[in-house]
């Protein structure tokens, strides 16, 4: 747990690897396993844990961006 907002949270850590995903979420990018295009340009995200999640379609491309893929 944190007393950070999630924007301030994401700002500490980016340069440690971390993405935010959505409004809520901020994903590790090291532990990425695969990714799966979806719905309305948003991206579904299988973590090595076997967890999945979305990145919204406002972070989609600069997820894409970062990982460089297409």
């Amino acid at each position: 747990e944190t007393d950070l907002k999630l924007y301030e949270l994401e700002e500490k850590l980016e340069e440690s690897g971390f993405f935010r995903a959505g409004k809520s979420c901020i994903i590790n990018l090291k532990y990425i396993k695969s990714l799966r295009a979806d719905f309305d340009r948003r991206i579904k995200v299988r973590m090595e844990n076997e967890e999945q999640l979305i990145v919204s379609r406002q972070y989609a491309e600069t997820l894409k961006k970062r990982l460089g893929v297409k």
